[in-house]
């Protein structure tokens, strides 16, 4: 019972700590400047708003919360060897990944390219260099690969899900130029939500509390399974999507893309609990991580351009025809 309340205790704590920190308003920030952008883009089109800005923020962060809460549940089945060098590494191959493709901005790239990187240093040693640029490799030495895999694969179900409930609920109609110069309607769809999450990791002090089982990533024989204690790291998490349809209804494409994303976060997520107990495993789960997420981007491609367009242009003007999007009046906002 004590241990229960202690945990209960550092479970507010962590709360606490989390609603104090900069980020997680930084990531709400964002969430509305995203919904506002939406507005601004059909009042540019048509001269009026379909949604209210804050209505649309405010659901955005209800079901990013609710899918953070989720996740920091299954957190406590995990655990996970997040240390502040291994964070500073996932921010600089970010960078590192943003310099070649935007698209690459993402935790699964990053999680998939440390991986690789942290095998190959295994095969061939770490090289030698200055004190600076060997405290970098041993900072990638020391990521544990599944866990941060295992991670970005709970992550991507999780946006599944948000794009499976939200993903055609803001769809915004759109006019774009077809193969022989004529208009033709469609709609972009797009999503931004705020995960919060409370992440089981290892206690860097005796300050740690004591578990009454053992978490998936400590099962293997390794660090975490020796540690003094555990804590709660808190820290928020920015998921999100953005696409367009020409070919396809709002809900069956987000139907579609909801599929895709929770396979891929499936696979990845099975990939990294296997590489936990089987290291050669970890390798594969990092070059899935690349593979699997350029295989959805192509297996979309391949679905717009193979898809019959629905009614030519009439996508458009049933929207703005409806009594739900007086286009034809023009909005005290214009």
């Amino acid at each position: 019972m004590d241990l229960t309340i202690d945990w209960l205790r550092l479970a507010g704590e962590s709360i606490g700590v989390l609603f104090l920190s900069p980020f997680l308003y930084i990531a709400l920030a964002m969430v509305w400047w995203h919904s506002r952008q939406s507005n601004v883009l059909q009042r540019r089109l048509f001269h009026v708003r379909l949604r209210g800005t804050l209505p649309m923020t405010a659901a955005r962060i209800v079901a990013g919360f609710v899918a953070g809460f989720a996740l920091s549940a299954l957190g406590f089945a995990a655990g996970a060897q997040l240390t502040a060098s291994t964070l500073v590494c996932v921010w600089a191959a970010t960078f590192v990944l943003a310099l070649f493709k935007l698209r690459y901005v993402c935790l699964a790239y990053a999680a998939g390219a440390l991986t690789v990187v942290q095998t190959v240093l295994s095969w061939t040693g770490i090289p030698d260099g200055d004190a600076a640029i060997n405290r970098v490799w041993q900072a990638v030495n020391d990521i544990d690969g599944p866990s941060l895999l295992f991670l970005a694969g709970l992550l991507h179900i999780a946006e599944a899900l948000l794009v499976r409930l939200q993903g055609s609920r803001y769809a915004t109609p759109l006019f774009l130029e077809g193969k022989r110069g004529k208009p033709i309607g469609a709609y972009s769809l797009s999503g931004l939500w705020p995960v919060p999450l409370l992440w089981l990791v290892p206690a860097t002090s005796n300050n740690g509390l004591a578990l009454t089982w053992t978490p998936l990533f400590g099962m293997d024989g390794g660090p975490a399974m020796t540690v003094a204690g555990w804590t709660l790291a808190a820290f928020p998490v920015l998921i999100g999507f953005t696409d367009r349809t020409a070919t396809r209804w709002p809900e069956t494409k987000a139907k579609e893309m909801a599929g895709g994303l929770l396979v891929y976060g499936l696979a990845i997520a099975a990939l990294a609990a296997g590489a936990a107990f089987w290291g050669p495993l970890t390798i594969v789960a990092g070059l899935a991580a690349f593979i699997l997420h350029e295989g959805l981007l192509f297996l979309g491609k391949i679905a717009r351009a193979g898809g019959i367009t629905p009614s030519t242009c009439k996508t458009a003007e049933a929207s703005s025809s409806s009594p739900s999007f007086p286009a034809r009046r023009r909005s005290r906002w214009a």
